[in-house]
C-alpha cells in the first residue's frame, strides 16, 4: 500500500503512500439522501399501519427497519460534511449559509404545513374556531408521537457540528486574531451546550415533566448524542493533529500540504472508523446504564418492568441505542477519500433538490392516504377528544 512507515512530518507528494480510497463526500451525501428517503417511507408506513390493521399486519417489521435508517444517514452527511472542512477549496462560511438557510426553510414549512393548511383543513372538516382546529392538530400530532417530541430537522444538525468545526479550527483574519483567537474557539461551547439543552429538553417532556410546545419540535436536533460525540471527536483529531504540526515547528502551509497528502486522508479514516466503533459502543452502554438508573430510582414499583421499557422507549426516541448502527457502517468509512472532488459542482446542488422533490412527492402521497382515510379517522378521533 505505501513505501514503508512515513512520518506525517515528512510526508509529501513524493513519498506519498499510493491508496486513495474511492468514495468522495458526493458518493456518501447521495447514500445517505437515499437512506433519508428510505426512512420518512418507513415514517409513512408506520402512520399507515396505525390506522389500517391490514396494512400493519402486511407491513409488519418494515416500517421500524425503514426508519432505522435515518441512524446511519446522519453519520454520512456529517463524515461527508468533513470533506469540506479538510478541503481548503471549500469554505465553510458557505455552507454555514446553506445549513442555515435550508434549517430555516425545514422550520418555515413546518408552521406553513401545520398553521394554515393543517388548521385550515381541520376548520373545514370540524367546522369549528381556528383555536379548536388549533388544539385538534396539536392532539393528532401529539398521538403520532406518544413521546412529547419529534426531531426531524437534519439541516439543523449539520448546521451545528459545522459552526462547531468551524469555530474549533478556522482561523479568522479578522477580529479574532493573534490572542483573540481564544475567544473566537470558546464559541464552539454555543452549539455544544444548544445540542445539551435539546437532549435535556427531550428528556423533561419524554418523562411528562413539561409539555414542549409543538412549535419547538423543528427547533430540535434530529441526531443522536454519541453522533454528535464522534463528530466532537474527529473535529478535536483535526486540532490536535494541527498542534502536533506546530509543536514540531512546522507552518500552517506545511500542514495544509500534509492534509492533501493519500498519508493524512488513511489516518483520517482510520480515526473515523475506531471513533465510530468507539461511539457505538459508548451509546450501547449510555443505553444500558440509563434504563438500570432509571429502574433503581423507581425501586419498588408494581410494574417496574413496563415503567423500565416505557423509559427504553423515550431513550430510543431521545436517540440513545440508535447509534449502534455507526458499528455496522464503520469498515465502510475505510472507502472514504475525502481529496476526492470534482471540476463541476452543479451536481452538488442538484442531489439535494432532486431528493427533497421525492420527499415531497412521498410525503404527499402519505397526506393523500390519510385524506383516504379521514372519515374513520376523524370519527375515531373524536371520541377520544
Amino acid at each position: 500500500m505505501g513505501k514503508g512507515k512515513i512520518s506525517i512530518y515528512n510526508a509529501s507528494p513524493e513519498n506519498d503512500i499510493r491508496y486513495s480510497g474511492p468514495l468522495s463526500y458526493r458518493h456518501l451525501r447521495i447514500i445517505a439522501w437515499l437512506f433519508v428517503i428510505m426512512t420518512v417511507i418507513g415514517h409513512g408506513m408506520r402512520i399507515g399501519a396505525k390506522l389500517d390493521s391490514d396494512f400493519a399486519a402486511e407491513a409488519g417489521a418494515l416500517p421500524s427497519i425503514f426508519i432505522s435508517f435515518w441512524n446511519i444517514a446522519v453519520p454520512l452527511f456529517l463524515l461527508a460534511n468533513f470533506a469540506i472542512v479538510l478541503n481548503t477549496k471549500y469554505a465553510a462560511r458557505r455552507d454555514l449559509l446553506v445549513y442555515g438557510g435550508a434549517s430555516v426553510a425545514v422550520i418555515a414549512a413546518f408552521f406553513i404545513i401545520t398553521e394554515r393548511y393543517g388548521i385550515g383543513l381541520l376548520m373545514l372538516i370540524t367546522k369549528g374556531s381556528e383555536e379548536q382546529a388549533h388544539i385538534i392538530l396539536q392532539n393528532i400530532i401529539r398521538l403520532a408521537f406518544p413521546n412529547g417530541f419529534a426531531a426531524f430537522n437534519i439541516f439543523l444538525d449539520l448546521l451545528l457540528c459545522t459552526l462547531l468545526n468551524y469555530f474549533l479550527n478556522s482561523r479568522p483574519k479578522r477580529i479574532f486574531t493573534g490572542k483573540k483567537i481564544h475567544i473566537f474557539r470558546l464559541f464552539a461551547l454555543i452549539p455544544i451546550f444548544y445540542e445539551i439543552a435539546a437532549i435535556v429538553l427531550k428528556i423533561l417532556a419524554g418523562l411528562g415533566k413539561i409539555t414542549l410546545p409543538v412549535e419547538i419540535w423543528p427547533f430540535l436536533p434530529a441526531k443522536p448524542p454519541a453522533t454528535f460525540l464522534a463528530f466532537l471527536a474527529l473535529s478535536l483529531f483535526i486540532k490536535i493533529r494541527e498542534k502536533s504540526f506546530a509543536s514540531h515547528n512546522k507552518t500552517q502551509e506545511d500542514y495544509a500540504a500534509f492534509l492533501h497528502t493519500n498519508l493524512n486522508t488513511w489516518h483520517f479514516s482510520i480515526a473515523a472508523m475506531i471513533v465510530f466503533i468507539v461511539s457505538g459502543i459508548l451509546d450501547i452502554v449510555m443505553l444500558i446504564a440509563g434504563m438500570i438508573m432509571y429502574a433503581y430510582a423507581i425501586y419498588p414499583s408494581n410494574d417496574i418492568a413496563g415503567q423500565v421499557v416505557s423509559f427504553l422507549d423515550l431513550l430510543y426516541a431521545i436517540g440513545f441505542g440508535n447509534s449502534a448502527m455507526m458499528i455496522v457502517i464503520s469498515p465502510f468509512i475505510l472507502l472514504f477519500n475525502y481529496q476526492k472532488t470534482y471540476k463541476n459542482r452543479t451536481h452538488d446542488i442538484f442531489i439535494p433538490i432532486i431528493a427533497i422533490s421525492v420527499i415531497a412527492l412521498v410525503v404527499l402521497e402519505i397526506v393523500y392516504q390519510m385524506v383516504m382515510w379521514l372519515p374513520d379517522f376523524f370519527s375515531g378521533l373524536f371520541k377520544i377528544f
